[in-house]
C-alpha cells in the first residue's frame, strides 16, 4: 500500500512541474498570461503564425560560441589543406572540395595551387569545381581557370569553364573581373592552342553574354 502511495506522488509531482513549465514556457512566449486581455476576460485566439515565427526565430550566439565556430573552422581548412598536400590522391580530392565550404583568401591560393600543377586530372577537376563556390574570386582563381582551359583533360577543361560561366553570371557586368574573365575567354576562343571544341564552347559561351 506504501508503495503504492509513493508512485502516486511522484506521478502527481511530475504532472505539477510539467505544468509548471509549460505555464512558464508559454509566458515567455507571449502565449499565455494570467491576466485576461480584454474587458471581456476571454483570452483571444493563440495566432499560429506568429507561433511560429517565435518558436523558429533564431537564438543570437554568443562570443564564445562565435570564436568556437570560428576555431572549428580554422581548424577544418587546415585539415584540408594539409589533405590536399597528400601523397594519396584520393585523400588530395577530399581536401579540395572540403576547401570549397571555406572560401578564404589560402583556401583560393592552395586550390588554384592544385588546379594548375596536380598531376591527377581528378584533383584538378575537384579544385576547379570548389572554386564556384569563392562569390568574390581573386585573382589566383581567374588565372587559375584560364590556364586550364588548354589542360589535356577534357573534364578539366569543363569544370573550369563552368566555374568561369557561374562567375560571369554572378559578377557584375561592369566590374573589373567580369571584364577580365571576358577579355581573356575572348582570346583563347581564338587561340590555335586551344582545342577546337573548346574554342566552340567559349564561342558560344560569349555569343551569350
Amino acid at each position: 500500500m506504501a508503495v503504492r502511495y509513493s508512485g502516486l506522488l511522484v506521478i502527481l509531482f511530475v504532472m505539477v512541474v510539467t505544468c509548471c513549465s509549460y505555464w512558464r514556457w508559454g509566458s515567455q512566449l507571449g502565449i499565455m498570461d494570467s491576466k485576461p486581455k480584454d474587458a471581456t476576460g476571454v483570452r483571444p485566439r493563440i495566432d499560429a503564425a506568429s507561433l511560429v515565427e517565435r518558436l523558429t526565430m533564431p537564438v543570437p550566439l554568443t562570443m564564445e560560441q562565435i570564436k568556437e565556430e570560428q576555431r572549428m573552422e580554422m581548424e577544418q581548412v587546415d585539415a584540408a589543406l594539409n589533405w590536399l598536400k597528400s601523397t594519396d590522391s584520393k585523400q588530395r580530392i577530399v581536401g579540395a572540395e572540403q576547401l570549397g565550404a571555406y572560401p578564404t583568401a589560402e583556401a583560393e591560393k592552395a586550390l588554384a595551387f592544385a588546379l594548375g600543377k596536380d598531376a591527377n586530372p581528378e584533383v584538378r577537376v575537384a579544385a576547379a569545381t570548389s572554386l564556384a563556390n569563392f562569390q568574390e574570386p581573386g585573382t589566383a582563381a581567374i588565372h587559375g581557370l584560364l590556364s586550364v582551359l588548354r589542360d589535356k583533360s577534357e573534364d578539366v577543361r569543363h569544370a573550369a569553364l563552368g566555374t568561369l560561366d557561374i562567375y560571369l553570371e554572378t559578377l557584375d557586368s561592369d566590374s573589373a573581373r567580369h571584364r577580365q574573365i571576358i577579355a581573356a575567354l575572348g582570346k583563347l576562343a581564338k587561340s590555335p592552342n586551344v582545342d577546337p571544341a573548346t574554342r566552340e564552347t567559349l564561342s558560344d559561351l560569349l555569343s551569350s553574354r
